[in-house]
């Protein structure tokens, strides 16, 4: 209580090697409170951060004494007690922050990529993602095999769950086209025991690809179309249509925009043409699984579709 003020006094005696900590006390001589009279002692134990989970800690109070009101001595009762060390408590992870495809955005490409910020985690634990798709935004109608989680299938997921926390960005892929219309997503992570809150719900409209032609059925534009099958093991065709006779450069990248594979460097002429790819790479090693990027080039126009090599 507030009796104790400033008269207490302490003399602390710390044996490391023993683990024992004598403390002494008492009231100022002369004071009132001297010779038992209104003391009370509270003692504090603190484990350790670096304490391990589970850890049995036995603590004991003996050879406790105290002075009665005439100046005796009583040796009180020793006490003991041990508990066992429960490690911080684990935090949910943070919400992610989803950056592609923009909210209310038109996509005009059926298999697009979803981009996100990985949140913070306050334990630092490793984390996992679920995508949830959904044409509405109750998300009471789910996309077949939504909801996709990393803990359970890593096809579609670039870089490969799990990651550390506030490590970047992370994407996903799905694995077959989606239909024209609207679509709603949102990211929840999970630490590997709790899960954190959902994201913002975003949209996203699939629009068809307008591909333009004249009468004699010539593309009047350069068009890359999704390859197939998506993903693929080992091999997909690769199909693209040119308006006009061009020098056409074919190339595959992996996500880190490494060049791996020049499928074609040659002249072409107007209309429909295809590619097979294998999987390798210039050196005829076989990719290991993931999103790659093929890149076409005829003249002055450049286009783009992402793929995934799954073994």
């Amino acid at each position: 209580g507030d009796f104790l003020g400033s008269d207490l006094v302490f003399f602390p005696d710390i044996n490391n090697n023993a683990g024992a900590v004598t403390v002494g006390m008492s009231k100022k001589g002369g004071q009132s409170g001297t010779n038992g009279t209104g003391i009370v002692a509270r003692i504090k134990f603190k484990e350790k951060a670096t304490t391990a989970s589970g850890t049995q800690i036995d603590l004991s109070l003996s050879e406790i004494s105290a002075n009665d009101p005439a100046g005796g001595i009583i040796i009180l009762i020793p006490l003991k007690a041990s508990y066992t060390t429960s490690g911080p408590q684990n935090m949910a992870p943070g919400i992610p922050q989803l950056v592609s495809p923009a909210n209310n955005s038109l996509v005009n490409i059926n298999l697009p990529v979803l981009i996100w910020n990985v949140p913070a985690d306050i334990n630092g634990d490793l984390l996992h993602f679920k995508v949830e798709i959904a044409t509405d935004n109750g998300f009471n109608n789910m996309i077949s095999g939504s909801p996709f989680e990393s803990q359970h299938n890593t096809i579609g997921f670039n870089p490969i769950p799990p990651i550390a926390a506030g490590s970047g960005q992370c994407s996903f892929t799905l694995t077959f086209l989606l239909d024209n219309g609207e679509y709603y997503w949102r990211i929840t992570a999970w630490d590997g025991k709790i899960y954190g809150t959902a994201s913002p719900v975003w949209k996203f409209i699939v629009t068809p690809t307008s591909i333009k032609a004249d009468r004699e059925g010539v593309p009047t534009e350069l068009v890359l179309y999704p390859n197939h099958p998506n993903p693929f093991n080992p091999t997909t065709t690769i199909r693209y249509a040119l308006p006009h006779a061009s020098h056409v450069i074919l190339q595959i990248y992996d996500v880190t925009g490494r060049q791996v594979r020049i499928l074609l460097d040659a002249e072409q002429t107007a209309g429909e043409h295809s590619v097979v790819w294998d999987g390798e790479d210039d050196f005829g090693q076989s990719l290991a699984n993931g999103i790659y990027l093929c890149r076409i080039m005829a003249g002055k126009e450049v286009q783009h579709r992402k793929m995934i090599l799954a073994k």
